[in-house]
């Protein structure tokens, strides 16, 4: 097995005011990488099959984001995240 958050990107959108990217995955997390670095910095788990779907809204004045997404285990969930 590989650790959470390497497998397969079935989606990325870049963070509205920050540089951050936030990766979905076949695994069924989604990744908080610093696009400075390169590294992952954060994860949101709960699915427990691949993550087909993932939307970002971002919190206008702030740095919040709310992440929603679909899975093949039939579940849709929604994450929020402040960095």
């Amino acid at each position: 097995d590989q650790p959470q958050g390497l497998a397969g990107i079935t989606q990325l959108q870049w963070h509205a005011s920050l540089p951050l990217v936030i990766c979905s995955y076949t695994d069924g997390v989604v990744g908080i990488w610093d696009a400075r670095v390169g590294k992952m910095i954060g994860s949101l788990t709960g699915h427990e099959d691949m993550v087909n779907d993932m939307s970002v809204s971002f919190v206008e004045g702030s740095t919040v984001a709310l992440v929603v997404t679909g899975s093949d285990d039939k579940m849709v969930k929604m994450f929020e995240f402040n960095p």
